[in-house]
């Protein structure tokens, strides 16, 4: 899901986004999210949560500000197993709109739109769980 994140919010003009190259090292840790903004030079890191549990998926996500630690943002977003792209959609649309970034129309439309098989992606979602 963090690729899917980066990936879309990285097409934002006015948003600095750090690739999945970078940040990869800090996913699976206990990690103070502070530390890792300080050593990513950001202001604001992504930080969150997947539970899968009986065919219901629940994300939740905040925004903590490197400058003193403390949450910026705060969301959940439920939906069921097979409907993983949209927690994605809501949660990019969420970010981007908490972050209080200037985003043109046209960067709204490309937020909106996810051009993805929703199986496939599944699938694809699966096959990267069991490679790492």
């Amino acid at each position: 899901m963090a690729d899917s994140l980066i990936t879309r919010l990285s097409g934002m003009q006015n948003l600095i986004v750090r690739p999945v190259s970078v940040v990869r090292r800090f996913t699976g840790q206990a990690i103070d999210s502070r530390k890792a903004g300080s050593e990513l030079a950001v202001d604001v890191v992504v930080e969150g949560t997947l539970h899968l549990v009986d065919g219901r998926a629940r994300a939740n996500v905040r925004l903590v500000r490197v400058s003193d630690g403390k949450a910026w943002w705060a969301g959940t977003v439920n939906s069921s197993r097979g409907q993983l792209l949209n927690i994605e959609d809501s949660l990019v649309e969420q970010i981007a709109e908490n972050l209080e970034v200037r985003i043109s129309p046209v960067e709204q439309r490309n937020l909106r739109t996810r051009g993805l098989n929703p199986v496939a992606h599944e699938l694809y979602l699966k096959g990267r769980y069991e490679w790492g």
